[in-house]
């Protein structure tokens, strides 16, 4: 360990005056002189924040809140109305029948719900076109949602508790209620740029080397941003068939096609376009960025 100057004051404890400390109980606070606990938390102890006692006036008015009651008493049905849904959507029979089989596999699955490779190898009965066009407009209505950490799962609205939480604002005056929701478009902008900077740097790049390159978000997160990405015009996703080959196998050429949701993040790569910082820039001009 560094020896500290004698006229540098050593802020950190050497590790034979903490175990003194530890055998001799000294972080009692009671037993320990004011001085040496005035050091003690100033230079090792971290202090919490203390709590104090709030009082909110007429708070008895929300307890019989009709707003509160709607808010915490919704009666979800075990299967939504599915038909309804997608002949909303401009759906035909056929994919309200497939629809409603889609709904009633990923409930059936729980609060895990179900992977795009799982639906597609359930389904593998329908075309991989109409399977991805049934499960967005399921998405689009609500039933299913989106969520996930290292890959991206379709759990059905019934069991969304477990995934999000759900912010209110409620006021006394009005007894109403209104869910916040808030984005931080300062921080989003600056990981689209990261993101994108990195795949200029890197064509065809794939997707877990993306995640490797940043590691602080979560996979998901990051297909989400790139998806934004490819919203706007900066990059195209790509997805790669791997054939199932063995040693007599003919060679055949890996297929190309764009990314779709149910693909698996394995198959995916990322390709810039050729004006991406352009289109980010004018994607930039729609958000309300401070301009500090």
């Amino acid at each position: 360990m560094k020896v500290t100057p004698p006229d540098q004051e050593r802020r950190i404890p050497y590790i034979t005056e903490l175990n003194d400390l530890l055998n001799r109980d000294y972080f009692n606070e009671n037993k320990l002189p004011d001085e040496d606990l005035a050091k003690l938390k100033k230079h090792f102890v971290a202090q919490y924040t203390g709590l104090e006692n709030v009082i909110v006036d007429d708070v008895e008015q929300l307890y019989d809140s009709p707003a509160l009651n709607d808010l915490f008493a919704k009666d979800l049905p075990l299967i939504p109305n599915v038909k309804e849904a997608i002949e909303r959507a401009g759906g035909g029979l056929e994919d309200m029948k497939i629809s409603q089989e889609i709904v009633e596999f990923i409930l059936s699955k729980g609060a895990f719900g179900a992977s795009g490779p799982e639906l597609q190898r359930m389904f593998a009965y329908v075309e991989k076109s109409v399977l991805v066009t049934n499960v967005m407009r399921l998405w689009d209505a609500g039933i299913l949602i989106r969520v996930g950490i290292c890959s991206l799962r379709f759990v059905h609205y019934a069991h969304r508790s477990h995934w999000f939480i759900d912010a209110y604002q409620i006021s006394a005056d009005q007894q109403s209620e209104e869910n916040e929701e808030s984005l931080d478009e300062q921080i989003l902008s600056q990981w689209l740029c990261r993101i994108l900077s990195h795949v200029i740097n890197n064509p065809k790049i794939s997707f877990w080397n993306v995640c490797a390159k940043f590691p602080f978000l979560r996979p998901v997160d990051i297909f989400y941003l790139l998806e934004i990405l490819q919203e706007i015009g900066s990059v195209k996703l790509y997805s790669y068939s791997r054939p199932e080959n063995d040693i007599f196998s003919d060679w055949v050429n890996p297929h190309e096609e764009y990314t779709t949701i149910l693909d698996d993040f394995e198959d995916v790569c990322i390709q810039p376009t050729n004006i991406p910082m352009l289109a980010l820039g004018s994607f930039y001009q729609t958000l309300t960025i401070p301009n500090n």
